[in-house]
């Protein structure tokens, strides 16, 4: 199936949502067609996925996990619940000390960066990686009460697992921010200012993605772990458009947290799609620098429209986090604001494309004629 871009767009705010809370959400009001096509396939994985014996065994549920596995519950001994406890506890506090050791490395690698900055005087990248450092020890701290849950708080440990993979993101988003940086300044080096330019706009970008994870983060670490695994439990049995509706009229403090963690992820997202489009931008850049210096201006001259409309769809994409922050949550009007101008730069995205694509072949057959 062929998706426009304003499709993906309302697609990406289920994506995140299913994603992000491992059940069939939506904070959206959407038109039945539109949403029984962008959620079905998904709605139709988390359903089958919650119904396995993994929430079953959470729960100490032996014979829903054993009716799910095929395991004859006849064979279960009656001390096979706690048993399923202590294994999975076991496992799991094996697992967050392997996340908290690889989150250490992270940090000391992260330090060694700081050091270097420090040494080259470069404040701007002290800060970075000085903030890069922050997230690591703030991820070790929350994989450390992840593991602490593990022994018999399920709620508690779902909760500070997500708070840790949000902190990561952050810090991977900060990492790139100061890779990012450090290109703009080679670029400009190079004299190659267009390419400049566009890594420095990608590297704030990539600063407010990290934020935006951090906000995710302290959302879902602030939360009520047992009240938010109800509400989750809610939507899960209920599904999409019962979803919906509840959470537009559920003012409870864990209805927040869980709307506030996923809109959070959502403006990340959309940000994250608009640093993709600028790397697309340099790269038709980088391929136009090639095409002049074969000498075949027209080809160059296209990849400069296809860089010039990655650059328009990125900023589209920027624009939309705005509806995110400043909208009704349930009202996708500011969606449909951007269905025309997404339309245009769709449009002309695959033009220049393959006018690209037809100018190369004429210009290599060409090239094959004068051998």
């Amino acid at each position: 199936m062929n998706l426009t871009l304003k499709t993906l767009l309302i697609c990406a705010f289920f994506t995140f949502l299913f994603l992000t809370l491992l059940h069939p959400v939506s904070t959206f009001a959407m038109d039945p067609k539109t949403e029984k096509e962008a959620t079905k396939e998904i709605v139709s994985e988390m359903e089958r996925f919650l119904e396995t014996d993994q929430e079953a065994v959470v729960r100490g549920d032996v014979e829903k996990a054993a009716v799910s596995t095929g395991v004859n519950i006849q064979q279960v001994s009656p001390s096979s619940n706690s048993s399923l406890k202590r294994d999975r506890a076991s496992f799991s506090a094996a697992s967050e000390d392997s996340q908290i050791a690889k989150v250490e490395l992270k940090r000391q690698q992260a330090q060694a960066k700081y050091e270097e900055a420090l040494e080259k005087g470069n404040q701007l990248l002290v800060d970075l990686w000085r903030d890069v450092i922050a997230q690591s020890e703030k991820a070790a701290e929350y994989y450390q009460k992840v593991a602490e849950a593990a022994a018999g708080n399920a709620d508690e440990e779902w909760q500070w697992k997500e708070a840790a993979e949000e902190v990561e993101s952050s810090e991977s988003c900060l990492k790139l921010a100061a890779e990012a940086f450090e290109k703009a300044a080679i670029a400009t080096t190079q004299n190659n200012l267009p390419v400049a330019t566009l890594w420095q706009k990608i590297a704030p970008q990539y600063q407010e993605e990290a934020e935006y994870h951090q906000k995710s983060s302290e959302a879902v670490a602030t939360g009520n772990a047992e009240e938010m695994r109800k509400v989750r439990n809610i939507l899960n049995k209920y599904g999409c458009d019962f979803s919906s509706m509840y959470l537009s009229n559920q003012k409870s403090e864990a209805v927040k947290s869980l709307r506030e963690m996923q809109r959070f992820c959502h403006m990340a997202g959309q940000l994250h799609r608009s640093i993709y489009y600028l790397k697309s931008a340099i790269e038709a850049l980088e391929k136009a620098t090639i095409a002049t210096t074969k000498g075949t201006q027209s080809v160059a001259a296209a990849w400069q429209q296809v860089a010039r409309t990655k650059q328009k769809i990125a900023e589209l994409y920027q624009q939309t986090i705005k509806g995110i922050e400043e909208g009704d949550d349930q009202d996708i009007g500011w969606m449909r604001a951007f269905e025309e101008a997404f339309d245009n730069a769709e449009g002309d995205e695959k033009y220049y494309e393959e006018q690209v694509r037809r100018l190369e072949e004429e210009s290599n057959a060409k090239a094959a004629a004068t051998v």
